[in-house]
């Protein structure tokens, strides 16, 4: 069953998690300081961006599309199988192809193996394959709350992507009237900065407006004192 011999998951110790990939953490961390990042299409660019050693697994899109499937495990293994009690203390499990059915932990690397018998007995491991989870998405609530609340913050076009429009709209929104009128209030002040960036801008504020594009680093203008 399987290709592997043995299989060993070391995990790190509750307020230890310091090690390597925390500095790409930091470098990511420096170039979303610096961007829009209003969609998840946006912050995979930023990532990829940010240095040559940090690339996105995408698992999941906005649109519901599953990139990297989760199986129902507990399911599949729940009547040949029991927990191993008190896992949680353990950092170390091996699985062994000479063992089959039970799992060598320890607490410490340096500590001695602990064998749990997890098949029970008279068992044998099932066989086909678990079931995909498909992810539920965003409750109807939570829908209306992004579209009502949210949507109008959101730069034209991510707005479908991020707050598309739900199925029922909000009680106090029927009729979609005040979504469209901030929508028109959001385009008008985007063009207006436009005009004054292109300086099609009047009056004392022209040629003031900086315009950024999604995913384009911020401009900073200090001002001196007087």
């Amino acid at each position: 069953m399987g290709l592997h011999r043995s299989i060993t998951l070391n995990f790190l110790n509750a307020g230890h998690t310091k090690f390597a990939p925390d500095w790409c953490f930091g470098l990511l961390k420096r170039a979303f300081k610096r961007h829009v990042v209003p969609s998840q299409s946006v912050l995979e660019k930023v990532v990829n961006d940010s240095s040559t050693v940090n690339i996105t697994q995408v698992i999941g899109r906005e649109d519901g599309t599953t990139e990297v499937p989760v199986c129902d495990w507990q399911t599949f293994f729940a009547g040949s199988c029991k927990p191993v009690l008190g896992m949680k203390k353990y950092q170390h499990f091996r699985f062994d192809a000479e063992h089959p059915g039970m799992v060598f932990v320890k607490k410490e690397a340096g500590s001695d193996e602990l064998p749990f018998q997890i098949l029970l007995q008279g068992m044998d491991f099932p066989d086909g394959e678990p079931v995909i989870l498909t992810p539920p998405g965003l409750s109807l609530q939570r829908q209306q709350y992004l579209y009502k609340n949210i949507r109008p913050f959101v730069d034209y076009p991510y707005k479908d992507t991020v707050c598309p429009r739900p199925e029922v709209l909000p009680v106090d929104d029927s009729d979609d009237k005040s979504a469209r009128e901030m929508d028109l209030v959001v385009n008008l002040v985007l063009e207006q900065a436009k005009d004054a960036e292109l300086g099609l801008g009047r009056g004392r504020g022209r040629g003031r407006g900086r315009g950024r594009e999604c995913g384009q680093p911020l401009r900073y203008r200090s001002r001196s004192s007087h």
